[in-house]
């Protein structure tokens, strides 16, 4: 007895389906074809689109059932003399459009067309066959023969190779080198989710320096985020294609977005010198600076892990390296007498997102260029009982954090030894950036913070709030530009602690704030158990505290030794606002020569003052 089955039924249908549209389709030839860009990854200009092939009217089969229906019957030759025929009819009606830019061609190496159906193409269509990159996406092996012979044809031609999916089946370094194409397109289950991916950064970084190193051009196919984007871009890749970029379209499009245009720019500006070479260090790795130099290597890259960084230049000078922690790991750096620089506008340490690092300094390091990049919800730790010199020098300058256009992650520094910045740039941060929400902590050490430029901040905000604690400590800081502020923020709201301490500051220019907020600043200043010395020279100043705020200062058991030279001054408080100030235990040492000062308290706000001495000299 036989029992009927639905579901073998309706697959039984659907295959007779399929085998009828797959008849119709080749038969009348009614493939269509969409475009998709590929773009340079230094400029996000179109230089090439892939010709992916797609179907027309009722006919529902998409690529892979085509193929798979054209191996069953025998019929992968029609395929591939279908889609070079179409694609070059296309080219040939769009020339306009291919000026300066090329067209890729997905190929079955294994059915190259016969010489007779070669060459009638060759007639039709002449030199455009050299705006053709022909790209291998073969399964299975071919002979020695056929490779040949698609080699004497694309020669005589000039037409271009290309390897798909590199990494991946057939697609292997063997084959790379019997085929020896201009480009490697790299595939894409090697991209996919690479920024979180220590294993696969340190594959395809070396597969783009052997590409490199041998003459290939590097093709990253199927980026689909931003964050692949940017590793792709960084690790030197030519070429990028993928959805995050730009779509299959029906049409050609001249350029891709602007906005994804701009970022792949600001990618590669960040990324510097394509010609790059990556060490990738394992854990417990000791790694000789020196050495690195010698071998040629541009970066060094940090995933989860402990690692030691010794050494400078034979020549005694720094050595130009950079080093790069991955998103989301835990690593702990030891500086050991290490000397490291980089040419470009770039951070000599770049911390991942979402990185956790802690760097203990022995011995003197020495870092000579942007310093260390900390980002917003990364953190970083500098101990130990070394010395750590950063000269930092750029248009927007930071020494340790971000710049002013982002806000920083949470940095402390612990240190027992010396930690010593000299930042120079138009707008400039010694240890903080845009903003510092996340919380700045110096908890230790001898700390020196030297900035000059137009907008400066010691330590803190340049363009957002500031949350900075600071205990345990000898602090100084200088700063020569037309607006400054020592600790705090440019703008916005301040939480400053400073406890146990001695520190100076030592500012010139014209709008300047030693501790606080520069002007409109609400939120805490708590100042306790130490000494304060503020010397400034400028226009407005102010020594504690803000201007038409509302920023609250508490001070106990601290002396206060200010020395300003002004046309407007604030001592500690706002000269113009209406800030709360508490005063217990100080002793106030005051000389301000001005014309307009202003030495304790808030016009509009409660001052209180217990068992304080006070020296005050206005224009005496």
């Amino acid at each position: 007895m036989c029992c009927f089955d639905p579901e073998k039924y309706a697959k039984q249908k659907s295959d007779i389906e399929n085998i009828r549209a797959f008849s119709e389709l080749l038969d009348k030839n009614l493939f269509t074809y969409h475009f998709q860009p590929i773009v340079s990854s230094s400029t996000g200009e179109i230089v090439a689109y892939e010709a992916l092939m797609r179907t027309k009217g009722n006919i529902a089969l998409n690529p892979l059932q085509i193929l798979n229906c054209a191996k069953n019957f025998g019929r992968l030759y029609d395929i591939e003399k279908a889609t070079l025929k179409n694609t070059l009819k296309y080219l040939s009606k769009h020339q306009l459009d291919f000026e300066n830019r090329r067209l890729y061609i997905n190929s079955i190496s294994s059915h190259a067309l016969d010489d007779k159906d070669f060459y009638a193409i060759v007639n039709d269509y002449g030199e455009l066959l050299e705006k053709v990159v022909i790209e291998m996406t073969e399964q299975t092996e071919i002979s020695e023969d056929d490779l040949d012979r698609i080699r004497v044809r694309l020669e005589k031609n000039n037409m271009s190779l290309a390897i798909d999916d590199y990494g991946t089946g057939y697609s292997n370094t063997s084959n790379l080198l019997r085929y020896d194409p201009e480009v490697v397109k790299i595939d894409r289950s090697l991209i996919s989710g690479i920024d979180q991916n220590p294993k696969a950064q340190k594959i395809v970084s070396k597969m783009v320096e052997y590409f490199h190193s041998s003459g290939y051009t590097a093709l990253a196919e199927g980026v689909e985020t931003s964050e692949e984007l940017k590793t792709m871009i960084y690790f030197g890749v030519d070429l990028i294609q993928g959805y995050y970029v730009s779509k299959p379209k029906p049409v050609l499009i001249h350029d891709i977005s602007e906005n994804i245009r701009e970022e792949i720019v600001a990618y590669s500006i960040e990324a510097g010198d394509k010609d790059k070479k990556v060490f990738h260090a394992e854990d417990n790795d000791v790694i000789d600076l020196a050495e690195m130099y010698k071998k040629r290597y541009s970066d060094i890259f940090l995933g989860t892990g402990t690692f030691t960084l010794s050494g400078k230049a034979e020549d005694d000078c720094a050595v130009p390296l950079s080093v790069t922690i991955g998103n989301g790991v835990d690593c702990v750096i030891h500086l050991k007498n290490a000397w490291l620089t980089i040419y470009e506008d770039l951070p000599i340490i770049k911390l991942g997102t979402g990185s956790r690092v802690r760097i203990v300094c022995s011995g003197e390091d020495r870092i000579d260029g942007r310093g260390i990049y900390v980002p917003e919800g990364s953190s970083l730790e500098l101990v130990g009982s070394g010395e750590l010199y950063i000269r930092s020098e750029s248009q927007d300058c930071y020494a340790i954090g971000t710049d002013s256009k982002q806000p920083c992650g949470r940095i402390t520094v612990a240190m027992t030894g010396v930690l010593d910045i000299t930042a120079n740039g138009d707008k400039c941060v010694g240890i903080g950036g845009g903003g510092c929400k996340d919380g700045i902590v110096i908890a230790g050490g001898d700390i020196a913070v030297n900035c000059s430029g137009d907008r400066c901040v010691g330590i803190g905000s340049i363009d957002g709030d500031a949350d900075v604690t600071i205990s345990n400590c000898g602090c100084r800081l200088k700063l020569a530009a037309g607006m400054s502020v020592g600790i705090g923020a440019v703008k916005g709201s301040a939480d400053i602690s400073i406890s146990d301490y001695n520190m100076s500051c030592e500012l010139s220019g014209n709008n300047l704030t030693a501790v606080g907020v520069m002007s409109n600043g609400t939120g805490r200043i708590c100042i306790l158990d130490g000494r304060l010395n503020i010397s400034m020279k400028g226009r407005t100043l102010n020594c504690v505290g803000t201007r038409d705020g509302e920023l609250d200062c508490e001070l106990k058991n601290t002396v206060f030794k200010l020395y300003c030279e002004g046309g407007s001054v604030s001592g500690v408080g706002d000269k113009t606002g209406k800030g709360d100030v508490t005063a217990q235990s100080c002793q106030f040492d005051v000389m301000f020569l001005t014309g307009d000062g202003w030495w304790l308290g808030s016009p509009n706000g409660t001052l209180s003052v217990v068992d304080c001495k006070k020296d005050i000299k206005i224009n005496k």
